[in-house]
């Protein structure tokens, strides 16, 4: 599982004459495989199809039986909330009950941007009125200078959904290639408009995703500005379908998908 060193060991295992099925289950975008060992290798699933695409690319051989399963979330825990509900979640957690919130959920390491984000919040806090910012996996402070920001440090999964189900816009500044971006299809189910940077198998993962906004250039912060605007001036049209998103990127579409790969 998504382990290239173990694969290899288990790869070298067969070619030795030990009988047996070797099936990897890859969870990052593209991967190199690192000698003619790979060949013992029998199926590879992937997460996107872009991702087994440029997998192909990178080795001049590759001879794996392939599928592409996708990834799934639970929406019995990750859905929308009506607008009532949602009001009275915002209220409960001191909001204002008209008030517009931008969530940000990853670790503050370089490749997922947040020093990005930082400097994209002092370019569209001064410019809308009533933006509430929250930050999920980061206890850093962005600037003292900057209102309305509020760092919930990392929390556990099954807490996700109670403050992601308060957000209308979720920002996933990822500067690295994505094999699925996982916490993007949880904010989505939970009805966040996503703002997204075209970098690996993102595009793919939201393609069916209705108001989806790709940033074609992410380390342009322009680019993301202008995203946001498009976002902020359409805030009061978007409305997220609960059936729609129930079928989004679940759980039990992914679990037939994998079982499927794994049998056939």
């Amino acid at each position: 599982m998504d382990d290239l060193i173990l694969l290899e060991a288990f790869a070298r295992l067969k070619s030795k004459g030990f009988d047996f099925e070797l099936v990897f289950s890859f969870h990052g975008h593209s991967f190199l495989f690192g000698g003619g060992w790979s060949q013992q290798v029998d199926k590879v699933l992937f997460l996107t199809n872009l991702g087994y695409e440029e997998s192909v690319e990178r080795n001049e051989v590759f001879t794996p039986i392939v599928s592409v399963v996708g990834n799934g979330v639970d929406s019995t825990r990750f859905f929308p909330l009506s607008q009532n509900e949602k009001m009275a979640r915002k209220v409960e957690l001191g909001y204002n009950p008209e008030s517009r919130i931008l969530i940000w959920l990853s670790n503050p390491r370089p490749k997922k941007g947040f020093h990005l984000f930082k400097e994209l919040l002092k370019r569209i806090i001064p410019k809308f009125q009533g933006l509430e910012i929250i930050v999920i996996g980061s206890e850093s402070p962005i600037s003292e200078d900057i209102p309305n920001i509020r760092y919930l440090g990392k929390i556990p999964n099954n807490e996700l959904p109670y403050f992601l189900q308060i957000g209308d816009f979720y920002a996933f500044t990822s500067l690295w290639k994505e094999g699925f971006g996982l916490s993007l299809a949880e904010a989505a189910k939970c009805g966040n408009r996503i703002i997204a940077a075209n970098s690996g198998g993102i595009p793919e993962v939201i393609s069916n995703l209705p108001g989806a906004l790709l940033v074609h250039h992410p380390n342009i912060l322009e680019e993301w500005e202008a995203a946001f605007d498009i976002a902020w001036k359409e805030r009061d049209d978007f409305f997220p379908n609960k059936n729609l998103l129930d079928g989004f990127q679940s759980l039990e579409n992914w679990e037939k998908r994998y079982l499927k790969a794994l049998v056939s």
